[in-house]
């Protein structure tokens, strides 16, 4: 996880992603290029010290890994990176 928290609408396209909460199921390194743009990182696997992760703590991007409740796009929601918790706005 990196702390922090990130409000946005989720995708799940890396090419939506700016200013969005992005939603995927591993952190692929090809993702840091995103990464400054985003709202948070929200991914179904991966570890906290892999490199994306790693990478979105420098850039002050909440992540939280491991999660595996559905997220739909368009949802808006608010990402604690700290809690390890994602709430879906009304």
């Amino acid at each position: 996880m990196s702390p922090g928290r990130g409000q946005g609408r989720i995708t799940h396209d890396a090419r939506r992603a700016s200013g969005a909460v992005l939603v995927v199921s591993a952190l692929d390194p090809t993702l840091a290029a995103v990464l400054p743009d985003v709202a948070a990182l929200v991914s179904e696997t991966g570890s906290p010290l892999s490199h994306l992760a790693i990478l979105a703590r420098e850039y002050r991007v909440p992540v939280i890994v491991g999660y595996r409740d559905a997220l739909n796009d368009d949802d808006v929601v608010i990402v604690d990176g700290s809690a390890g918790t994602v709430e879906v706005s009304a």
